[in-house]
């Protein structure tokens, strides 16, 4: 495996990577919290109303 020189083509393209990656976090959508989704009266829920203990299954077919 032969090793590629750093040389400035090489910074250059990193550089360009990490400016085009660094606001992406920001673009990404935040999914809804754990509360949100076991108190949520649109979903269905079976089982003891009384009870202490809540799981929740989540699925992402991706």
């Amino acid at each position: 495996m032969s090793k590629q020189p750093i040389d400035r083509r090489l910074l250059l393209k990193g550089a360009a990577s990490f400016a085009v990656l660094a606001p992406l976090p920001a673009w990404a959508a935040t999914g809804p919290t754990v509360t949100e989704i076991a108190f949520d009266p649109a979903i269905p829920a079976l089982g003891n109303p009384d009870g202490d203990v809540t799981i929740a299954e989540l699925v992402d077919y991706q």
